[in-house]
């Protein structure tokens, strides 16, 4: 046996013994070298077979399902009845709700772009930490969350807070209502 092998059945032996087996460990022989080579696994003029070919895996989605997260206690279904107008509030991680008079979210809303009392950019809608709160975007007749105009964002849902418009005869009360599985108020 040559120095070289000697050390690499040492190394091999070493390594079957801590549990870690590699091919790259085996013992070279003259016999098992000469079939590793190619041009030399097969005497001349015979047909080399064709190697067969490996079926490709699957994909990665197929073979094993992905597990799904644990639901998170997601915030409520909620939406805003402002003037008769039902207005969906996002959900957390998304935009805020605006409210105003040329607040795309209050687009549809009836009658609302004629309200001088309501500004055109009034208050906007947020969740954080599973809480729906309100913010006055420094509106010139003030937003008022029970009776008491807000200088800073008021806790609107949970707690069946009142919430108006402009605290004049002309504001506009709005209502937060919960939303069933088909978009229905509750």
């Amino acid at each position: 046996m040559r120095t070289t092998d000697a050390v690499r059945a040492s190394d091999a032996l070493r390594h079957r013994t801590a549990g870690a087996v590699r091919a790259s460990d085996a013992v070279r022989t003259p016999d098992t070298e000469r079939r590793d080579r190619p041009e030399a696994a097969a005497p001349a003029g015979a047909r080399r077979p064709r190697p067969t070919p490996t079926p490709a895996a699957p994909p990665a989605d197929l073979t094993r399902p992905h597990p799904t997260p644990a639901p998170s206690p997601a915030a409520p279904c909620l939406a805003l009845v402002l003037a008769g107008a039902l207005i969906p509030v996002r959900g957390a991680g998304q935009d805020p709700t605006r409210l105003g008079r040329e607040a795309p979210d209050c687009a549809h809303v009836p009658g609302l772009a004629a309200l001088d009392q309501v500004s055109r950019a009034h208050a906007e809608l947020y969740w954080h930490a599973g809480r729906l709160y309100v913010a006055d975007t420094d509106s010139v007749n003030g937003t008022y969350v029970d009776g008491l105009r807000i200088s800073r964002p008021a806790q609107l849902w949970p707690g069946g807070h009142r919430l108006r418009l402009a605290d004049d005869p002309e504001g506009v009360d709005v209502t937060v209502v919960e939303l069933d599985e088909y978009g229905a108020p509750l």
